[in-house]
């Protein structure tokens, strides 16, 4: 038995490909496409859901990371989390760079403007739900929350009424093509709530955050859940993370040896077989 991640893998994701705006992007081949794109694409400069603007501002706030800033003003990320790591950069890359954080607030410099989000509550990534997801409060009063997860999860929770029905055809392809190549997909989307909405919703989150006892962890998971619906697709990522050094060889040298291999992965299927 082994598991892949760090394991059989180097653990180092590298941000591979991006499906916003309705259009696949490979940022390995050509870093910060995406910006070059939405510059000379008015209408991908939008706060509209399906455009590159809000995809870009949705990697750089959905996180957890830690911001590291040193003397020359050059800013770095840590965290648990390398797909993170690997989102926030390529949003920084693209002209979305988050440069601070308060335990309420984060700060993204978007073309070179900082600008502060309030951000009251983060749903954290838990392996049942298979999604994270922050909610911020705009400037213009708007109630805004931005998830991102496993795409089978996400996928899931979009509202049919409130997508586009090709680009999510679209998208779909988008991700089976990537998980034939081996690489970690994930989808994000968004959901606007009314005032009353979030206000009824905000009530059941504190209430299952401050219970005590084992209905702890399902309150939280149904709480969660409940605002983790009726959403709006965004897009997608891709992230690539390589094998180690001769671990082929290795496994095919113990398979020789009558040795059977399972592997442990969270990927989806057809990443999974494609690895294997």
């Amino acid at each position: 038995f082994s598991d892949k991640t760090g394991t059989l893998t180097e653990n180092q994701m590298r941000f591979a490909k991006a499906f916003a705006g309705g259009k696949s992007f490979d940022e390995l081949k050509h870093p910060g496409g995406m910006a070059k794109h939405m510059a000379s694409h008015p209408e991908q400069q939008r706060l509209a859901p399906s455009t590159i603007h809000n995809f870009l501002r949705l990697l750089a706030l959905n996180n957890e990371l830690l911001i590291e800033t040193d003397p020359q003003g050059n800013v770095t990320y840590d965290g648990a989390s390398t797909d993170e790591i690997a989102l926030a950069g390529t949003a920084s890359k693209n002209g979305f760079r988050l440069i601070a954080r308060t335990p309420e607030s984060m700060t993204v410099e978007i073309e070179r403007q900082p600008t502060m989000f309030n951000v009251p509550d983060i749903l954290p990534f838990t392996p049942e739900r298979k999604m994270m997801s922050v909610i911020i409060h705009e400037k213009n009063g708007d109630i805004r929350m931005y998830t991102k997860g496993a795409d089978s999860s996400v996928m899931a929770r979009v509202s049919e009424t409130a997508s586009d029905a090709k680009l999510m055809k679209d998208a779909q392809a988008f991700l089976d093509a990537c998980a034939e190549e081996g690489l970690r997909t994930l989808a994000v989307a968004e959901r606007v709530f009314t005032k009353a909405e979030y206000e009824a919703w905000k009530q059941q989150w504190e209430a299952a955050k401050n219970t005590v006892g084992p209905k702890h962890d399902e309150l939280v998971h149904n709480a969660a859940l409940e605002a983790e619906r009726n959403m709006t697709f965004v897009g997608c990522t891709a992230i690539e993370d390589r094998l180690q050094d001769e671990v082929p060889q290795t496994i095919h040298f113990l398979l020789r040896c009558g040795i059977v291999i399972w592997v442990l992965t969270g990927d989806k299927r057809e990443t999974a077989v494609t690895i294997a």
